[in-house]
């Protein structure tokens, strides 16, 4: 029997740290973003703006793997992790942004208070984001369920031991990044690299290792 659910346990191993990463989106975006860039409006302003933000990339995220999961049952792909499912991701999170830009543009030349117009162009960010990070290599996003399964149709044990390598080395880049930004006296954008170098690598181990029906020791077996 082929292991189901693949991607979906390698989601299941990172949604804590992904809600974690959207609800830090909160303050950030109420204490620094908004004020910084919407100013003269009030703090319950803010935390609003961030509120209806960090729920619209929370949704945003959801609509995406719900869509994949939808097209890849009905084409036939019991793992959820084939080029049609990761088409489909990049193309809901290019519509998302489009269509967030767009409103944000009508919200603009409809002259709607400036948080409406706020929201919605950091939406667009957020949705741009989510596409740009699945390019990542690492488990489970789709760049690194792509570079998995080109090598695991032939080598399981050597797409664990790429894919390991490939997990580390991006966890370690973007912490690294995160540190030097530090030094460079940006404290909120280095804590957040600093984060998501966390929440990577621990999502990347967390699939490679775990010991269910989806783990990579399951498929070794079943390889052999």
């Amino acid at each position: 029997m082929k292991p189901s659910n693949y991607k979906s346990g390698g989601l299941i191993c990172f949604s804590n740290w992904f809600l974690f990463l959207v609800v830090a989106l909160v303050p950030t975006l109420s204490l620094r973003t908004f004020p910084f860039y919407y100013s003269g409006q009030s703090v319950t302003r803010y935390w609003f703006m961030s509120l209806v933000t960090a729920a619209g990339f929370l949704l945003s995220a959801f609509l995406r793997e719900h869509l994949q999961r939808t097209v890849a049952a009905r084409s036939g792909d019991a793992n959820e992790r084939g080029p049609l499912a990761g088409l489909t991701g990049m193309g809901v999170s290019l519509a998302l942004a489009i269509s967030c830009f767009a409103l944000t543009v009508l919200a603009e030349k409809m002259q709607l208070p400036q948080y409406v117009s706020g929201i919605l162009f950091h939406l667009c960010l957020a949705n741009i984001t989510i596409g740009l990070v699945h390019l990542l290599p690492v488990l489970p996003l789709d760049g690194g369920d792509a570079i998995f399964d080109s090598i695991d149709a032939t080598d399981p044990r050597r797409a664990v031991q790429v894919m390991t390598r490939l997990g580390f080395f991006v966890a370690t880049a973007i912490f690294g990044l995160g540190v030097w930004q530090l030094l460079q006296h940006r404290p909120v954008v280095g804590a957040w690299l600093a984060l998501v170098a966390l929440a990577l690598g621990w999502a990347n181990h967390g699939k490679l290792h775990s010991n269910d029906g989806n783990g990579w020791r399951t498929r070794i077996r079943q390889s052999q």
